[in-house]
């Protein structure tokens, strides 16, 4: 009888380490999320600043600024939203496959749950049976 327990006891700390491992993953890539906001937060400060200092040169200085930041920030830009997509395709792969990893160990779950359910009614059973004629046989 403690044979079918160990196998539960195994099923059981088997999921949690996946579900352990699960959770650190999607951690990870909070944390890679949060980390690649907090660079768009602080390039869009710098260029508030920029703006601001732009405003108070002089008219033609402002001007040949504005033409250099302008060619400089298509290249920011591009190099950004390069990055961006970059970080968003590994992302989007990653969640991909701890979408994939947690059906697996879900469907396990339920494998799991649903031999212990027969194993639980296949004894409920027996024991019925057997209380039943222990009836008859004492009767």
């Amino acid at each position: 009888m403690t044979e079918p327990r160990k196998k539960i006891d195994f099923l059981y700390h088997e999921v949690l380490g996946e579900v352990t491992a699960i959770t650190k993953r999607v951690e990870e890539l909070d944390d890679h999320l949060a980390k690649t906001a907090k660079m768009l937060v602080i390039s869009i400060q710098d260029a508030e600043r920029l703006t601001k200092t732009l405003e108070s040169l002089p008219k033609s200085v402002s001007d040949d600024v504005q033409r250099a930041m302008l060619n400089t920030g298509q290249k920011l830009n591009t190099e950004l939203l390069t990055q961006f997509q970059k970080t968003h395709t590994e992302t989007k792969i990653m969640l991909n496959e701890l979408s994939i990893n947690t059906a697996g160990y879900a469907k396990i779950a339920l494998h799991a749950a649903r031999k212990m359910a027969i194993l639980a009614i296949a004894v409920g059973s027996a024991s019925g049976f057997g209380a039943a004629l222990l009836t008859l046989y004492l009767s």
